[in-house]
């Protein structure tokens, strides 16, 4: 369970728990095979404009697809780097190092790599696909251990914060991004979506409900997720449902690791497209219960979303699928 230390801020409150699984990122490559991608290059002399501004058409942008999360570049306070995009955190994270200046208000999180500590921050400049956002409310963390994994410059994670006033689509077949206006834009007035889900939010994580015969599931959307979660001890399944198979090593943002089982979940289904047999790290997610006994029953990211070429407007709360 997640605890604090000397911090009063609100806004924290609701960040801690979501980072409790945020950090699970990592897997055993025989559950997840790793793509080889090249490095982005951008052009850095693109002139920056404000939200306001972004025209109906959006500005499109490439990303990586690094060990299931979607790493893409952006710029703060004039540093270029990777960031990796996390619709489960509220804001944003940065890497911490002894450049920055911090406030004084900690907390302490905990996830698969045991304690973690966070510091408030306060970015003056935070820019994403050439749309400068201005000051920032941020969170640090140290990441160090994360990136050397990786071998790019990660200089930290994207948020809700960054991302609630559009609509973005993903598209990990072909690596490319699409920002649009949340609410009119040339996405919707060009195609219709094959299927769309309305999604509520349990504080800034998205949730949708998925079907698994008459039972109701809802699973969080988490981008920064580098596996799919599924809550061992939620009990809405029947016994004998889940194909167990080995278990796998997952690594947190620290030195610790988990052995954690894993299974495959036959007969979901989103909306009435019937999905195949989904893989689902089995793990205790009962830090993200509520009280009013609306239950997560499992989080979804990047793996169960390269399937398709899907969107999701923050701002309307639909997920669609293209």
């Amino acid at each position: 369970m997640s605890k604090f230390r000397e911090c009063n801020n609100p806004f924290m409150r609701y960040f801690i728990p979501f980072f409790t699984f945020l950090i699970i990122l990592t897997v055993n490559s025989r559950l997840i095979a790793q793509r080889e991608v090249a490095i982005l290059k951008t052009d850095q002399r693109q002139s920056l404009i404000t939200a306001s501004q972004l025209t109906a058409a959006g500005i499109s942008f490439p990303f990586l697809l690094e060990r299931n999360q979607i790493w893409l570049e952006a710029t703060v306070e004039a540093e270029r780097g990777y960031f990796i995009l996390d619709t489960g955190a509220p804001t944003l994270l940065l890497n911490d190092n002894d450049q920055r200046s911090p406030n004084q208000l900690t907390a302490e999180g905990r996830g698969a790599a045991g304690a973690v500590t966070l510091t408030e921050h306060r970015v003056n400049s935070f820019s994403l696909a050439g749309i400068e956002q201005g000051q920032q409310s941020a969170y640090l963390i140290d990441l160090d251990g994360f990136a050397k994994r990786s071998g790019n410059h990660l200089l930290g994670m994207i948020g809700h914060e960054q991302l609630k006033d559009y609509e973005l689509l993903i598209d990990c077949k072909e690596q490319e991004m699409k920002l649009f206006p949340a609410r009119r834009n040339e996405l919707h007035r060009s195609a219709r979506p094959a299927y769309t889900l309305s999604f509520t939010y349990d504080e800034h994580l998205p949730v949708i409900t998925l079907r698994n015969g008459r039972k109701k599931l809802r699973f969080a959307i988490d981008t920064g997720a580098g596996v799919n979660l599924l809550n061992a001890g939620g009990g809405k399944l029947p016994a004998g449902l889940l194909t167990l198979e080995e278990t796998v090593n997952v690594k947190g943002l620290g030195e610790g690791e988990q052995e954690l089982p894993y299974a495959k979940l036959p007969g979901l289904h989103l909306d009435d497209l019937s999905l195949e047999k989904v893989d689902f790290v089995l793990a205790d997610l009962s830090h993200l219960q509520s009280a009013d006994g609306h239950s997560i029953d499992g989080i979804v990211g990047p793996d169960f979303l390269r399937n398709f070429r899907v969107s999701i407007n923050f701002r309307k709360r639909k997920l669609y699928v293209w």
